[in-house]
C-alpha cells in the first residue's frame, strides 16, 4: 500500500525502465502528467484512478512541472511506442 501522506520519485534501473515514479509504486510521473495535461483529467479522476491521494497526485504534478522536457520527451516515446 502506498503511504498516502508523502510522495517520494524515484527512478530505478530496471523498474518501468528507469523512467521517475512513485517510490513503492509502478505509477509513472509520465502517466499522471499525461492524464491531466492531455487527457484533462481532474485531480481527484487520477486520485480515484491510480489509488492515490489528490494531495500525492500534486506533489507528482510538481515534480512534472519541474522537469517537463524530460517528462514530455518520455511521453512522446510512449505514444511512439504503441503507435
Amino acid at each position: 500500500m502506498i503511504d498516502k501522506m508523502s510522495v517520494k520519485i524515484v527512478k530505478t534501473k530496471g523498474v518501468v525502465g528507469g523512467a521517475p515514479r512513485i517510490d513503492g509504486t509502478r505509477v509513472q510521473v509520465a502517466d499522471v502528467a499525461q492524464y491531466y495535461t492531455e487527457l484533462n483529467w481532474s485531480i481527484e479522476n487520477i486520485s480515484a484512478e491510480l489509488d492515490l491521494t489528490p494531495d500525492q497526485v500534486l506533489e507528482v504534478l510538481k515534480y512534472y512541472y519541474e522537469h517537463p522536457k524530460g517528462i514530455r520527451e518520455m511521453i512522446r516515446s510512449k505514444k511512439a511506442e504503441t503507435a
